[in-house]
């Protein structure tokens, strides 16, 4: 146990359903990481497959290889294994060549390859395959086709990395398997390690024999359950509580306890309150929350997270902080919080690839350091590998964190039906305008789908330069027909209004031919000349349609009323100034 994790509490709760599976980690009473498994979308991060390469990209150094799933799989020429000599090192990136040879070399068409998957498929994208299989347990990683000691990089006390190496060299010195010891193996004796190897050894060779027996597209070895699994990565020993609210999979997850992990069986506990385990400390809301943009900061500052398909942006903004001292006080503050909040974000929404996290700017170099070294810090309990920058000029910090699965928003959400994602939608008073400018529609349908907009101080954004009204025309179809069809009116249905004449009767047919055309209502002589009732400006109710001869306005602001609804007069009374420029004057 580190120092620094002397006060942290922190529990694991498991909720499980016929078709789901869920665990959540609990520090302190805050949710930190959330983990769903469903039965008809089971991950595939971890499991071997035998596969067979469908086709070869030499200009991608890369191949397609088809392992019984939905889409192609996704394998790298650095991926594939290749005869090397024996290697010792700390990591398992010591066994990655300086330079990769093509991938014609390496494979062809038709080869059957066993591959491991280590990246789900996410979005349109296949899974990404690797040759270099690795089997886990609690201690160890076994790396069968390379023969190495490693140590994690986590594992910071170098007098502890070196004893642990030496335990290990030690218990493998006549083994022909690599090895890499985890992070869980800190403070742990040479028994323990010694378990390990035993299981490793004998699961290997259970894998072997599949390998010989299994046809291609078929599965060869399966990663443990979610539940299982949680237990065999999270579990450590400041784990105070492990709730299971299913009497099942409390006895499996038991079993697996009793035998792999001794000294932690007590801490294994049934949950049998009628209350869901997840509502009762708040999980469900934090999930909820988890969905949305902003992150509110308890000073009054927040965060807007922006996930895109090329990185993810998150922004940091003061809000209602106002700080006690100083600007340069105050900002230092919101960015100390925003970076704690940020690296809290990131394994809640399971959010990885590039990510870049505006800050808001510094000045003093040493504020810079500390927010950075604070966010460092709190990434440090963070179990995917993450790798931070250094702050750049206009206060971005670069950083990546390995992704493997699809990010919380994407397991739980999908993109919306109607417009593909995008998220907005156009306001009234901006489709009201283009309707303006364009032309097409009566007021009266106006009315109709904006009730609540037409009477409420609409202000026409385009002088009148003609003194007619344009019905029916096309590009009003366009902006309405996908929202309200059916109450929409076209030139036939113009109202009998008091101010504005309607067309000409014709037959239908003409109509309807005519449609794709403007049609313009002229208004008469007095309507071209409004006289003033009062402070606003009425019509005579004399006009009649004539021919289509347009005339210049001799106001700019035509005034229309609606039959049945509130006046325009009102609407335009805002804008009682003259545009800053004239109408065209007539053709």
């Amino acid at each position: 146990m580190r120092p620094d994790d002397r006060s942290v509490s922190e529990e694991i709760l498991i909720n499980v359903t016929p078709r789901e599976t869920r665990v959540a980690v609990v520090e302190n009473g805050m949710l930190q990481e959330v983990h769903i498994e469903r039965a008809l979308r089971r991950g595939y991060v971890g499991n071997i497959y035998k596969g067979k390469v469908s086709r070869v990209m030499p200009g991608m150094q890369a191949a397609f290889v088809e392992i019984g799933l939905e889409r192609a799989a996704f394998l790298h020429a650095s991926d594939i294994v290749r005869a090397s000599p024996s290697l010792v090192g700390d990591s398992a990136d010591s066994t990655a060549p300086a330079v990769t040879p093509p991938i014609l070399d390496l494979v062809r068409e038709g080869h059957e390859v066993v591959v491991q998957v280590v990246k789900d498929p996410i979005g349109t994208k296949g899974a990404r395959l690797t040759t270099h299989l690795s089997i886990p347990s609690r201690y160890l990683v076994l790396l069968p086709y390379t023969r190495m000691v490693g140590v994690s990089v986590r594992i910071e006390d170098e007098a502890e990395r070196a004893r642990l190496k030496e335990t290990l060299t030690e218990l493998t010195r006549q083994s022909s398997l690599g090895y890499i010891v985890r992070t869980n193996a800190e403070g742990q004796g040479a028994e323990a390690l010694a378990e390990d190897v035993a299981y490793l050894e004998r699961l290997w060779q259970v894998v072997q024999e599949s390998i010989g027996k299994a046809r291609v597209g078929e599965r060869i070895y399966e990663d443990l359950p979610l539940s299982l699994r949680a237990l065999r990565d999270l579990m450590r020993r400041d784990i105070e509580k492990v709730r299971v609210d299913s009497r099942e999979t409390f006895e499996r997850v038991g079993g697996f306890v009793r035998q792999f992990m001794p000294e932690l069986a007590e801490r294994i506990e049934h949950y049998p309150g009628e209350r869901p385990i997840f509502d009762l400390y708040g999980v469900e809301d934090e999930i909820h929350r988890a969905m949305q943009k902003q992150v509110p900061l308890k000073s009054g500052g927040h965060l807007v997270i922006d996930q895109t398909e090329a990185m993810t942006t998150i922004d940091v903004n003061t809000g209602a902080f106002l700080g006690h001292r100083n600007l340069e006080e105050t900002v230092y503050r919101t960015n100390l919080e925003a970076a704690q909040a940020a690296a809290r974000q990131l394994r809640l929404r399971n959010l990885g690839g590039i990510i870049i996290i505006d800050f808001i700017d510094m000045m003093d170099a040493e504020h810079k350091r500390q927010v950075l070294r604070t966010l460092e810090k709190a990434l440090a309990r963070d179990h995917a590998k993450t790798t931070v920058y250094e702050m750049s000029p206009l206060g971005l910090v670069e950083m990546t964190r390995k992704r493997t699965t699809e990010s919380l928003e994407r397991q739980l959400c999908e993109p919306c039906p109607a417009c593909n994602g995008r998220g907005n939608v156009k306001t009234a008073e901006t489709v009201t305008y283009e309707i303006f400018r364009d032309g097409g529609w009566t007021l009266d349908a106006l009315d109709q789908v904006f009730p609540q907009t037409i009477g409420r101080g609409l202000v026409n954004p385009m002088p009148p330069q003609r003194s007619w009204v344009t019905v029916g025309h096309s590009s009003a179809r366009r902006h309405f027909s996908p929202c309200a069809p059916s109450r929409l009116h076209r030139h036939r249905s113009l109202h009998r209004s008091p101010s504005v004449s309607r067309t000409s009767r014709t037959s239908t047919r003409a109509s309807r031919s005519r449609f794709s055309r403007r049609t313009r209502v002229r208004m008469s002589s007095s309507t071209r000349h409004p006289r003033k009732v009062g402070s606003t400006v009425s019509f005579s109710r004399t006009g009649r349609a004539t021919r289509p001869r347009c005339r210049p306005a001799s106001r700019p602001f035509a005034r229309w009323p609606i039959r049945g609804g509130p006046s325009l007069e009102s609407a335009w009374a805002t804008s009682s100034s003259a545009w800053p420029w004239e109408p065209r004057p007539s053709s």
